[in-house]
């Protein structure tokens, strides 16, 4: 089955996995030049911040996304 995914943040991208690792055709779109959505960081002179989601620190939830689609844990 062929599936359209709007949004290359993280919702977007591990439904994509998921849906992928199922056999399925997707197909993911997004409406700015670099996927993350929400995650960005900005420059403040010499120093460099993160903002948006802090999801990535709780490692276990990229474990049981990858384990789900079938990939290899980080």
């Amino acid at each position: 089955m062929k599936i359209i995914v709007i949004g290359a943040g993280p919702g977007g991208l591990a439904a994509a996995m998921m849906l992928q690792s199922k056999g399925h055709d997707v197909h993911v779109y997004e409406k700015q030049l670099f996927v993350g959505g929400r995650n960005a960081k900005f420059q403040l002179g010499d120093f460099t911040f993160d903002t948006g989601p802090t999801f990535l620190s709780m490692i276990h939830i990229a474990e049981e996304l990858f384990t789900f689609a079938g990939k290899k844990s980080l």
